[in-house]
């Protein structure tokens, strides 16, 4: 069995999700709709990990986003 290391947590403390939602339904670009979903699910109690997993990137690539 693989084991896989687990991250540091995701600090979204200072992000206002109601405000989110509102800016992605005015502008519904790929990867910007894509940047706010991750920053939704991890909201949401999503991991850092499992968004990681479902999206097929790094975190890495979350980070440089």
């Amino acid at each position: 069995m693989e084991s896989k290391k687990i991250g540091k947590p995701v600090d979204i403390s200072g992000i206002n999700v109601q405000d989110l939602e509102q800016w992605l339904n005015m502008n519904p670009t790929k990867m910007t709709v894509l940047k706010c979903h991750v920053i939704l699910a991890l909201s949401r109690g999503v991991s850092m990990n499992k968004v990681c997993d479902v999206l097929n990137v790094t975190r890495e690539t979350h980070t440089i986003w």
